[in-house]
């Protein structure tokens, strides 16, 4: 957990008590900070207040200096959150889980000697801080690993030297004001999030702010997206120097056995961003073979007889099941969930290798509408459904890979897209 007499006496209002706001509430409460909360649901307020944790109150309201809202709080416009709106009346200040972060760091005694690598993006980010701090601690150098990957920043290991990686997300970003990465990278984007940022260019103006802080020791590596050049252009051209487009080659690059996860773009920035850290591309070459890779992300959960089971539940958008398109022929395509895009069109040449396609979930006809009239398409309405149908594909002997890569959110059905994964590793692994 990370401390700091920097937030001694002050008084904080943490609004959202999931993951990262229970650990920003612990952190500060341990730092000797005066700390309240409030979350919108009655059970979880009811149950950490029977854990000693101060509910936030009008008291609170009318002493605070700070709110720290949680990732997925809406700070804006009508829809802004009660709480944030009386924050605004009250004169309390908005301050972001990474500008709190920064004021953690600009009060270590040497805060020169960590180093931040910050990335996001659409897909993959989570694969390659992954590949990176694999990389990274093989080459003898302290890491941590935090952020949206799972670990809260505040939970994270406190460390005097060494190098910090962190995945971040478009709502982490959203408000960031002062967070300044060493290295900063937005490897990819594509539409996603729509329903909190309102407008493609509103998403990418909130990746966007990952660059704002950059100085002349620091830099910046994107992806050559048209609308966030126009936004860099507008918002930071005085740190254009610092920002490099990164073009990734269209030719397979390395082909790493048993691991298909590794493409060429995260390939091309891992070893950019190495380079930076003085590990060369043979070090990186020599280590990468050994990376097993993440759950969820093309993984191949099965191999026999020249058939592969590929579990890609991680595939919440169409660019993420275009991508996983892209790996696989004769493939049985299993797909389906709550849609962030409706524009199929985008998948028209990407279905070649496709064989047939089974659209699982409580909404499949829009799904069933555009496939059908390209593939043989089997609508059900969950995986149990898919599997009896499957083994009898297979006895016909004619496919090679079962790919599982929804392209779409897994709300109707599950939790989130691990339980969504984990359900269909239950029922496939069974299958050869």
């Amino acid at each position: 957990m990370l401390k700091s007499k920097a937030f001694k006496g002050k008084k904080f209002i943490i609004l959202g008590m999931g993951i990262s706001g229970q650990s920003v509430y612990n952190s500060l409460s341990k730092s000797s900070a005066i700390v309240s909360f409030w979350d919108d649901n009655f059970k979880v307020r009811n149950s950490l207040k029977t854990k000693g944790y101060n509910i936030c109150g009008a008291k609170e309201i009318k002493q605070a200096e700070y709110i720290i809202p949680s990732p997925g709080i809406k700070l804006n416009g009508a829809q802004a959150h009660p709480l944030i709106k009386k924050a605004k009346v009250n004169k309390i200040k908005l301050i972001s889980e990474l500008d709190l972060f920064q004021n953690y760091l600009n009060q270590k005694k040497h805060p020169e000697k960590i180093k931040i690598i910050a990335i996001t993006g659409t897909n993959g980010k989570s694969t390659l801080v992954s590949l990176l701090n694999f990389i990274i601690k093989k080459n003898q150098k302290t890491t941590v690993l935090a952020g949206n990957i799972g670990k809260p920043i505040f939970n994270s290991k406190p460390i005097e030297s060494g190098i910090i990686i962190l995945e971040l997300s478009s709502y982490q970003l959203e408000i960031t004001k002062s967070f300044k990465p060493d290295i900063a990278c937005i490897i990819n984007l594509s539409i996603d999030h729509i329903d909190r940022h309102g407008t493609f260019k509103k998403y990418a103006d909130a990746k966007s702010n990952i660059f704002q802080n950059l100085d002349k020791d620091q830099f910046g590596l994107c992806c050559p997206n048209n609308t966030l050049r126009q936004i860099i252009n507008k918002k930071y051209c005085e740190k254009k120097d610092r920002i490099e487009y990164v073009n990734i080659p269209p030719k397979t690059i390395l082909d790493i056995k048993n691991n298909d996860q590794i493409d060429n773009e995260k390939f091309t920035y891992a070893v950019n961003i190495l380079n930076r850290l003085n590990i060369g591309k043979k070090q990186f070459l020599n280590n990468i073979k050994s990376f097993r890779g993440l759950p969820f992300r093309t993984e191949v959960i099965l191999a026999k007889n020249n058939l592969k089971i590929i579990n890609d539940s991680k595939s919440t958008n169409f660019d993420s099941l275009i991508y996983a398109l892209s790996k696989y022929e004769n493939a049985i395509l299993i797909c389906g969930g709550i849609l962030k895009d409706k524009k199929f069109k985008v998948l028209d040449k990407h279905l070649k290798k496709v064989k047939k396609i089974y659209v699982f979930g409580e909404k499949t006809k829009p799904w069933s509408r555009y496939f059908s009239k390209i593939k043989p398409t089997i609508s059900v309405r969950t995986l149990d459904d898919i599997v009896p149908k499957i083994s009898e594909d297979l006895k016909k002997g004619k496919y090679q890979n079962i790919l599982f890569s929804p392209g779409a959110s897994s709300f109707d059905q599950y939790q989130n897209f691990e339980d969504r994964g984990n359900h269909f590793n239950k029922l496939f692994r069974r299958l050869i």
